[in-house]
């Protein structure tokens, strides 16, 4: 916007004889344009200091977002009679590993794993892990399971709301078997709720 302006400037003082370069026309003409990009514009994120100064000097309005409240995240207890089975990937310079840990309702540790994959992908580790902690449900009589993943392609793909890429279809069909027989929910979870199961994929990683 600004090289245009001053383009246009130049050519109207080449091409009209009675032109006359006016550097304050310039100005102008390119707070205005700014002025009127603002208007339209919703920003994300919050402006610096150094911004702010920046546009006051010009005498342009600032829009910031609201201050969002914080969000207190916490490992969620599963209902009932149900057991939380925390699962997680991790995928390192192409090497993939995933961990689990399983709780009860009151939070208290029953069991956990981490498995490395060798090479593949973060989509890849997350299914691994999904279908190793399920084994594990399933050597320990649990069936009664709360699946918690920070993974929400995990969470579609168990719900069946998106097409589940072809290379992971052996291993969902797997998932599917071994579900039929168990009483499975499934939620999302922020990263930060689920902690140990990130540990312990990363624990994964570290035994290559």
């Amino acid at each position: 916007m600004i090289l245009w302006e001053i383009w246009r400037e130049r050519c109207s003082k080449k091409y009209e004889e009675k032109h006359q370069w006016q550097a304050c026309s310039i100005i102008f003409r390119i707070r205005f344009w700014i002025i009127r990009m603002c208007e339209r514009f919703n920003p994300t994120r919050r402006s610096s200091a150094e911004f702010l100064k920046t546009i006051g000097t010009m005498g342009i309005k600032h829009k910031d977002p609201p201050i969002q409240a914080p969000k207190i995240i916490f490992w969620q207890s599963p209902p009932g009679n149900f057991v939380a089975l925390n699962v997680d990937g991790a995928c390192q310079d192409g090497l993939a590993a995933g961990g689990g840990v399983i709780r009860n309702s009151y939070g208290l540790h029953i069991a956990n794993f981490f498995s490395f994959y060798e090479e593949g992908t973060n989509n890849f580790a997350e299914t691994r892990a999904l279908l190793d902690g399920l084994v594990m449900c399933e050597e320990l009589c649990l069936d009664l399971v709360q699946i918690q993943t920070d993974s929400m392609l995990v969470v579609k793909w168990f719900l069946k709301l998106i097409d589940i890429p072809w290379h992971l279809k052996l291993w969902w069909k797997k998932i599917r078997d071994l579900t039929r027989s168990m009483n499975i929910q499934i939620i999302h979870t922020y990263r930060e709720g689920n902690y140990v199961a990130d540990y312990l994929s990363k624990k994964g990683i570290n035994i290559a």
